[in-house]
């Protein structure tokens, strides 16, 4: 789709400025390497309390990436078409939890006399383990020691279409054009513990000392709470620790969320060029554009056992929403000339756009309603920035 986007400026400009004559008249080709670093802009909780996990300690640094700029100019007009990516934003983090992670009551001094993280949304963990008559007498939980992961991976791409005054016969230019933008997220937590069950009332763990519920969290109330069983259906149990050996259930935790920003507008440029000497010269442009984010997330949460137990628990959830955002942007350049038909650009550049979706952010939308029905809802009111620096060749002919 990119290239049949930019092969028609590429026959415009050919057409409009092939055989001309005036000495205004010119078209040019520019590449260059991009470093830019980007906003987080996620604050969504996974687990809650001391040593928890959060979006919003990802840090994603600078990533490399690229544009290419075709344009030309004669003395009354400019067209100009460019393509921008960076493939590649990822930061990932692990850590082992020193507190318990329970699926339903965190504060059961009882159980945790030292405290314990819970988790920090709507999950259906959480209400699995607090189905009525079946796990509400019991605490559910992850023991200490789980250890986590999470990765956090983001590719933005942009294509624009700029018509305007001209480039090369006056010092300052503006243009009016159209603009594509898509962001691509993906944002996972994964953890790995032992899990256990409790008394509520006074903590005893599964064996001869404990008397209530099923010393576990049952495939009927997993079920009951939203989640679809791939394999295995037989729930988890928790152990007890006076067997020899104890048969411990090793199980997983995971979470991931998805967001795919596509993005169609507007924008206004203005630009201007001043000469500070013969051959070096600053170029700056201002951009502001406004556009429909046809944007699609989802939110997927998975229980599955890893050592003695094969069950395989999901729930999954999408939704997509078009919203109106605002995005402008700003760019810098020296320009040295290096012959009269090679220059060499430094720069820098920086973007922002309202109203998107982000990976990390898609936990937030799952709510319960009054009647006691999850619901999902597309997380898109996030600010997303981006800046950095660039460095290419520009060719003249």
């Amino acid at each position: 789709m990119y290239r049949v986007r930019f092969c028609l400026p590429l026959i415009v400009m050919f057409a409009a400025f092939h055989g001309g004559v005036a000495e205004a008249q010119q078209i040019y080709f520019k590449g260059e390497y991009l470093l830019w670093d980007r906003s987080n802009g996620a604050d969504a909780t996974i687990l809650s309390g001391a040593g928890g996990v959060s979006a919003d300690d990802a840090s994603f640094g600078y990533a490399s990436g690229y544009q290419f700029t075709l344009g030309g100019s004669s003395d009354v007009f400019s067209i100009e078409a460019s393509f921008l990516q960076i493939p590649n934003w990822t930061d990932s983090w692990s850590g082992t939890l020193a507190l318990p992670l329970a699926f339903d009551d965190p504060t059961n001094a009882v159980v945790f006399p030292g405290g314990a993280n819970g988790l920090g949304f709507s999950s259906a963990l959480s209400t699995a383990a607090m189905t009525p008559g079946l796990e509400d007498d019991e605490i559910e939980y992850i023991e200490a020691g789980a250890t986590f992961q999470s990765r956090y991976e983001s590719t933005f791409d942009s294509f624009e279409l700029n018509l305007g005054s001209s480039r090369t016969s006056r010092p300052v230019f503006f243009a009016l054009g159209w603009r594509h933008m898509e962001l691509d997220e993906t944002a996972a937590t994964l953890l790995r513990g032992d899990f256990q069950a409790a008394d509520a009332g006074d903590g005893d763990l599964p064996g001869a000392g404990s008397v209530e519920g099923n010393d576990g969290l049952s495939d009927a109330a997993l079920t009951a709470a939203g989640f679809v069983n791939i394999s295995g259906p037989d729930g988890f149990m928790g152990y007890d620790p006076t067997a020899i050996p104890p048969v411990i259930t090793t199980i997983g935790v995971s979470y991931e969320g998805t967001a795919y920003n596509d993005l169609d507008g507007v924008q206004l440029t203005v630009g201007g060029v001043y000469a500070a000497s013969e051959f070096v010269s600053l170029r700056g442009t201002l951009r502001g554009g406004v556009y429909q984010n046809d944007s699609q997330a989802s939110i997927r949460e998975s229980i599955f056992g890893i050592v003695n137990d094969t069950s395989v628990y999901q729930r999954t959830f999408r939704d997509g929403r078009k919203s109106a955002s605002f995005a402008g942007g700003l760019g810098l350049d020296v320009v040295i000339a290096v012959t009269d038909y090679v220059n060499f650009t430094l720069g820098y550049q920086g973007l922002f756009v309202t109203n998107m979706a982000l990976a990390a952010d898609q936990s937030k939308g799952i709510t319960t309603d009054l009647f006691g029905n999850t619901r999902y809802n597309i997380v898109n009111d996030a600010l997303f920035v981006a800046h950095g620096s660039n460095v290419g060749l520009e060719l003249l002919w």
